[in-house]
């Protein structure tokens, strides 16, 4: 390209995969803050989140960095809590910039629906890998050219930390909760898949292309499998649950 004036050559502009993520950056997070490198996030609706119930496990955060709150164990070790996300968009800008700023140990509490007939309503789920029907989670592996960009798989390194007696398995993640229908129950079941989610795919996924290490701890909401309904009254202990797992993981990161 040359300048219409003067015949010389201009130099390009930014490419525009070099633009967006700091664009995205200052979105979410102050200028020249560093980050802790272990977060753990929210999957859920922000609109039904019980941050009290988080405050019981976590504490009082110290500080604020944008989109993430800063807190400090008992044993001093320092983790980031994000602000609660829905879907695999938001979850995809936020992982995304979260690992350009350092963090590499990511922790997702959420819930999710049983595709199992084993499974009951208030069971605990930690995702061994997700499969990518959420639109966002296989354009990642496929633009980083991962072969298999229909599943997107959890760190080992995490999933060596989770306790034996926790159910591990695959999970698949859609993009839309009102396309979920008998056909998807019927398919995961039959594949071995034990529950159905938004966002596990596009954590995992995104945090593989990052080089950082992720998994999710998912709380069974209701069971399309044995077309039960959420139990309200277990699910506020069964979170509880999910909080201490994750907490107990995302300080399990060497230096944390």
């Amino acid at each position: 390209m040359r300048d219409r004036d003067t015949d010389d050559p201009v130099a390009p502009a930014d490419a525009w995969e070099q633009v967006v993520p700091a664009v995205v950056d200052g979105w979410l997070f102050p200028p020249d803050v560093a980050l802790p490198p272990s977060l753990v996030i929210p999957l859920e609706n922000p609109h039904l989140h019980d941050a009290a119930r988080w405050r019981s496990v976590f504490g009082a955060p110290l500080a604020e960095c944008g989109v993430i709150d800063l807190h400090s164990t008992a044993n001093g070790d320092r983790v980031g809590v994000a602000k609660p996300v829905m879907g695999a968009p938001a979850v995809a800008l936020l992982v995304d910039a979260a690992t350009r700023r350092g963090v590499d140990w990511i922790v997702g509490v959420g819930f999710c629906g049983g595709t199992s007939k084993h499974l009951r309503s208030g069971d605990l789920v930690v995702a061994t890998a997700a499969l990518c029907r959420d639109g966002v989670s296989a354009a990642y592996l496929s633009a980083a050219d991962v072969p298999d960009s229909d599943e997107a798989p959890a760190s080992r390194e995490l999933l060596a930390l989770v306790p034996r007696d926790t159910r591990c398995g695959r999970v698949c993640s859609v993009a839309a909760v009102h396309l979920e229908d008998q056909r998807l129950i019927d398919e995961c079941e039959a594949r071995g898949v034990l529950g159905v989610d938004l966002e596990t795919a596009t954590v995992l996924a995104v945090a593989a292309v990052r080089q950082a290490q992720a998994l999710t701890c998912l709380v069974v909401s209701d069971v399309p499998a044995r077309g039960e309904p959420a139990d309200v009254e277990a699910l506020p202990a069964a979170e509880a649950r999910a909080l201490t797992l994750a907490l107990s993981l995302a300080t399990a990161r060497p230096g944390c």
